[in-house]
């Protein structure tokens, strides 16, 4: 994600999937223990929503 911006100057859709994401990152990696493990739920909904694999599989 590297601006937040859509083709049209709005934010782009999958936007909040990035911040759930990296904020669930952020939380987790602050601690002494790495515990990124927490956060795939988040990566996977936020690469659903670039790349649409599950919904083209099960289409």
């Amino acid at each position: 994600m590297a601006s937040g911006y859509g083709l049209h100057g709005g934010v782009s859709r999958c936007f909040p999937f990035w911040q759930d994401f990296l904020s669930c990152y952020v939380i987790h990696t602050a601690d002494d223990k790495d515990e990124r493990w927490r956060c795939i739920p988040q990566r996977d909904d936020y690469y659903e929503c670039l790349y649409h694999k599950k919904e083209v599989r099960y289409s």
